[in-house]
């Protein structure tokens, strides 16, 4: 291998490397592969083979730092302990929605506590359709998302799904106070 194609390797390596997420940073990859390409055109090309080997290097092997930090991470018991702090977390943060909801939307949406996730389904006991709704809250700020597109073979009784794990105290309040002036319209 001539010494241009030595720079495209470690060009290619020194992006792959930046980023932990292999997801992200294939576009930067090919970006700097394009680049030591063109750069190095007129004095030295690199043949399409060396291309496609370079390339199956870089998208066979793992990002070894990552995954040796990651393993040091979870076998120090940081990974257990964020675990049981955000099923705690969630858990409070269902139980407040569905007390909220108890209590301000009796009668017109039943909130079902979730033992465990990140959402929960809210069964809708008026006669307003699921995307009625859907539109009136995200009119008023609030994301919900109808059951119905979740299901496509079978009939389901109308609900919304309701997302609590990235919300605080306060805006699972303001969301249940939102439902409310959507369901009581």
């Amino acid at each position: 291998m001539h010494s241009g194609s030595l720079h495209a390797l470690r060009f290619i390596g020194f992006c792959s490397n930046r980023s932990g997420d292999s997801r992200s940073n294939r576009g930067h990859v090919e970006t700097g592969l394009h680049r030591a390409n063109h750069d190095r055109r007129q004095h030295s090309p690199i043949p399409a083979v060396r291309r496609r080997i370079a390339r199956s290097f870089i998208d066979r092997h793992a990002p070894t730092l990552d995954q040796a930090v990651l393993t040091e991470f979870i076998n120090e018991g940081h990974f257990g302990h964020h675990v049981r702090k955000m099923r705690q977390v969630y858990s409070d943060r269902s139980q407040l929605l569905t007390e909220e909801a108890n209590r301000r939307l009796s009668g017109l949406l039943d909130v079902e506590n979730a033992q465990s996730g990140m959402r929960t389904v809210a069964w809708i006991k008026t006669r307003v359709t699921e995307m009625v709704l859907t539109r009136r809250a995200e009119q008023l700020g609030l994301e919900v998302v109808p059951i119905s597109s979740y299901v496509r073979k079978y009939e389901q009784k109308p609900a919304l799904m309701l997302g609590f794990a990235g919300c605080n105290a306060s805006e699972i309040k303001r969301g249940v106070s939102v439902l409310e002036a959507v369901l009581s319209r």
